[in-house]
């Protein structure tokens, strides 16, 4: 990360705020998030009943009850966001709840002699870990440089384009609508992954990112990621109803509770499999995995209160697959085990069944809609869930591997996948977690639920072989792994506080929670060091710097054309993409032309926006995007009309004059020489000047050491082919008014690279091009 203490006058004092907004542009989106969590726990505050005029009562039970209160209210309210998003935009309830949220806070300040005023130090507590790990997610991404640092399956850009969408427009729309609004068609086409056609449901992630960006939060999509912080606030609910059991113990538990709650939710957010999907930019992994795990953790609670816990269980299952559509049978299988195990705490049979239909019931009707999404990815799924090729290691390793998988993660495009000193410490923890479940009577429903969830999620890859699914599994389960190694620490601190137990037992309690904690730091360590190397090293063909989205054109109605000569593979396909969706959300047009068999070309909106550009009329705008490498577009015009940015140049025609000539079919990898070209490649040219003008294209080519011919055939359309010369002192080719494609063929129609185009410069009437 680039520090910049002696580029600015007002980094003179370490705790100037300003120096901090210099060094870390991306605070506010952190202070966003952080208010976002501040927001949804003031709102679940609302839930904590009075009992016997206390909020919060100095038993054990009044405690947890509580606890399970808030963390009821704070998934009602995050469901409440969803469901109110599907049908209207987001912002309505993303600032309608600030009210909500403050009155809150101010009934518990009213009440905050009876309890309202260590609630609202849960609350604080809460929110500063929410916005600690944002802020560390934005140093994982070097968000204080980078508009984005794209991972090597660009997932970002969907979930960049979701968390936009949800604030201005309702979720559950149908494919006209999106292709209506943004010019790209519906999910099916590629180009978007919003509306209610697509193959796997995200939507609730979308609003969740939405909601977490609403409160001052920035607009690069580095900052979309560090909103998905939010889902640590999950986690923390989660583990709250069993960390506050310490808060009746001694002296010292009372005032380290809270402190170890907040380092478990950290740890466990930043665990292997959680850092592994989001080095991979599986942000609805992220998040649904989160609330998947939440549910575990209050499945492990003590809360004999039958009704919130059936009912918090299932609302817990409903955010879960919201979140994540594939998170839906997992969470769902833990919160029927969380049921279980409430009714076996009260030896009840009758509120075992009236809570297994009121957690089902919660489930279906805080769903709704999704239950029909669910069915329908289910069936898209099933279609293509077996065998295939992807990166990784357990699906064919030995079986005891899956044992350590939970623990030891992947490393994306690492080598190796998976170290042998991750799975050993894999195995370590997997040993120590069902060893300490044996001995908890709290966790061994919850760790019964997650072995059955192992077992089910990992036959079905295995019986089919189902190679992309490896690593979906592994971040499911891993999450829900942590976060039941983080129950069994807080029950260990607990029952550090038991008076009835030996101080010989108190050691023995010590050490194995000292050891869970240290390999829970080990295994981080052990996946952090290796990935963040691999994100380094996607900075350049990945990277786009913070002026990306900065100088692009902001008015709408304009005409841009994209000329990608100067880029190839990944970075031609994200570049291409996120100027397309920023031209198009802003109510511009981007236009591409044909587009050959290499699939990078046009990012995912290659379908939509391909073979567009003799649609155009009048564009306004050029966007050259060039490499990191340093290679440029061969498309000249004048220097006056051209304004240079880090990953492009931006050509203003009403400057540079009415010729736009880019790359079509046959293009070959540009290199900083030239662009090797094959025969038939084409060129595209729009020319928006009257028919009475006369303008031509010149091209400054030569042969490759290869191929000794300059002769060519220049085919423009007009079924007469031309014979020139692709010559280094330039061939020049008459053009018509409008749009037209010029073919260039070899004669003897030779394969491979032929010629080198090094410059392309056009002219209208007697004005020359020249840089």
């Amino acid at each position: 990360m680039k520090f910049i203490w002696a580029d600015s006058a007002c980094c003179r004092t370490a705790f100037d705020y300003r120096c901090l907004l210099h060094m870390y542009p991306y605070l506010m989106t952190v202070f966003s998030v952080a208010a976002c969590s501040l927001v949804l726990l003031g709102c679940g505050s609302l839930f904590v009943r009075s009992d016997s005029g206390h909020l919060l009562p100095d038993d054990v039970r009044g405690a947890v009850g509580a606890a399970a209160s808030l963390a009821l209210g704070v998934v009602a309210f995050a469901l409440l966001v969803i469901n109110f998003n599907l049908w209207l935009p987001g912002k309505w309830v993303y600032y309608g709840l600030v009210a909500v949220a403050g009155f809150g806070l101010l009934r518990l300040l009213v009440l905050r002699r009876t309890g309202g005023m260590e609630l609202i130090v849960w609350l604080v507590v809460l929110c500063v870990v929410v916005g600690t790990v944002a802020w560390i997610v934005g140093i994982r991404v070097d968000a204080a440089n980078y508009w984005l640092i794209e991972t090597s399956n660009h997932d970002t850009l969907f979930y960049f384009e979701g968390s936009r969408w949800a604030l201005n427009h309702p979720i559950f729309v149908g494919p006209e609508v999106v292709s209506e609004a943004l010019n790209l068609g519906g999910c099916r086409l590629g180009a978007v992954y919003i509306g209610n056609d697509c193959p796997v449901y995200r939507g609730g992630s979308f609003s969740m990112l939405g909601m977490a960006l609403a409160y001052g939060g920035g607009a690069t999509a580095n900052e979309m990621l560090i909103s998905s912080a939010l889902g640590s606030l999950f986690i923390g609910i989660g583990l709250l109803p069993i960390a506050v059991m310490s808060r009746s113990g001694g002296r010292s538990l009372r005032v380290a509770w809270l402190p170890a709650l907040a380092i478990l939710t950290v740890l466990v957010y930043f665990s292997p499999s959680m850092l592994a999907a989001a080095i991979n930019s599986n942000v609805a992994t992220t998040v649904g995995a989160s609330a998947a795990a939440m549910v575990l953790a209050l499945a492990a609670s003590i809360d004999r209160c039958w009704w919130r816990r059936a009912l918090l269980l299932g609302l817990g299952a409903s955010l879960a697959a919201h979140c994540y559509g594939e998170a839906a049978a997992a969470a769902v299988i833990l919160a029927a085990f969380g049921v279980a195990w409430g009714a076996l705490l009260n030896r009840s049979w009758a509120e075992f069944f009236k809570g297994a239909a009121l957690c089902a019931g919660a489930f279906f009707l805080a769903s709704n809609v999704l239950v029909m999404e669910l069915l329908q990815s289910a069936s898209d799924v099933e279609g293509i869930a077996s065998g295939g090729t992807w990166e990784g290691m357990y699906l064919h390793a030995s079986p005891w591997t899956w044992v350590a998988a939970p623990f030891a993660g992947m490393v994306v495009n690492g080598s190796p996948y998976v170290s042998h000193s991750m799975l050993v410490i894999g195995w370590a923890l997997a040993a120590l977690v069902a060893l300490g479940s044996a001995w908890v009577p709290a966790a061994r429903s919850a760790a019964a639920s997650l072995l059955l969830v192992s077992l089910l999620l990992i036959g079905f890859v295995e019986v089919r072989d189902y190679a992309y699914g490896e690593h979906k599994v592994v971040q499911m389960i891993g999450p829900a792994a942590c976060v039941l190694a983080a129950v069994l620490i807080l029950n260990g601190l607990r029952e550090l506080g038991n008076a009835a137990r030996s101080r010989s037992v108190k050691w023995g309690i010590l050490a194995y929670v000292a050891l869970v904690f240290l390999l829970m730091l080990a295994a981080i360590h052990n996946h952090a060091r290796p990935s963040m190397g691999i994100v380094e090293g996607w900075k350049g063909v990945h990277g786009l710097s913070l002026d990306f989205a900065r100088d692009l054109p902001s008015g709408a109605g304009e005409a841009w054309v994209i000329d990608d000569a100067g880029v190839e593979g990944v970075e031609r396909f994200q570049k291409s993409h996120y100027v397309s969706y920023l031209a198009h959300e802003q109510a511009s047009l981007a236009y591409l032309p044909k587009l050959d068999q290499e699939g990078m070309r046009g990012g995912y909106a290659r379908r939509a926006r391909g073979d567009t550009f003799h649609t155009a009329v009048h564009p306004r705008w050029v966007v050259q995007l060039k490499s990191f490498t340093g290679v440029q577009s061969p498309f000249v015009y004048p220097s006056g009309g051209v304004k240079e940015s880090t990953e492009y140049n931006l050509v203003d025609l009403e400057k540079a004059g009415e010729v736009v000539a880019v790359s079509g079919w046959g293009w070959l990898p540009c290199v900083a020489g030239g662009c090797p070209v094959a025969s038939g490649f084409e060129i595209e040219a729009l020319v928006s000047v009257p028919s009475q003008q006369t303008c031509r294209l010149t091209v400054y080519a030569d042969h490759t050491p290869d191929f000794a011919s300059l002769d060519v055939l220049v085919d423009g359309g007009d079924g007469s082919p031309a014979v020139g010369q692709l010559a280094p002192t330039g061939m020049e080719i008459p053009l018509k008014s409008g749009w037209q494609r010029l073919t260039f063929v070899d004669p003897k129609a030779t394969p491979g690279a032929l010629w080198v185009i090094q410059k392309v410069t056009s002219t209208c009437g007697a004005s020359a091009v020249t840089r």
